[in-house]
């Protein structure tokens, strides 16, 4: 997973929660879902046709596809018994201008460090404490500092230099 942040917006608000990050598993396995149920299955000629068959599959998913981490609840199930809100981005948001290296800002990936103890941040290669074995870490790159950090529940582990390239 990654995320953005930037000078104008902090984050988009919509991201992994620290302290959860058994929801990048869901999110790997709903884009699956979707891949196999969705994408390979209905057949599309336009972008209208892709927004309105979109909805259709997402009402079908959240009311009758059950994950065994919700102990087999649908998603609006989930919402119904958690009282969460859905949050959508704001109408006015706009991604940003991602054609120049950025001079500010942090950049936020979620990675899961496998037993050969490496994060790999887009291809470049981190030697990882024994901790981190088989643990989703938080890493940020601070682009103004041009550091690399990478966090374990909250708690800083690494620091590597880290230049944008």
């Amino acid at each position: 997973m990654l995320f953005f942040s930037w000078e104008s917006s902090p984050h988009a608000g919509i991201e992994v929660k620290r302290r959860e990050p058994w929801r990048n598993a869901e999110v790997e396995k709903f884009q699956d879902t979707c891949q196999f149920m969705f994408l390979r299955k209905v057949d599309m000629a336009s972008f209208s046709e892709l927004l309105s068959e979109s909805r259709h599959f997402e009402n079908r998913h959240n009311s009758r596809y059950r994950y065994s981490v919700t102990k087999g609840k649908t998603p609006l199930q989930i919402i119904e018994v958690t009282k969460s809100k859905l949050r959508w981005l704001p109408g006015d948001f706009q991604m940003p201008n991602l054609n120049h290296k950025p001079t500010k800002g942090r950049i936020h990936l979620v990675r899961f460090i496998r037993s050969n103890r490496i994060l790999d941040v887009f291809n470049e290669k981190f030697p990882i404490s024994e901790q981190l074995v088989y643990e989703y870490a938080w890493s940020t790159i601070c682009v103004k500092e041009q550091k690399l950090r990478v966090f374990l529940n909250g708690n800083q582990m690494h620091e590597f230099k880290y230049q944008l390239r």
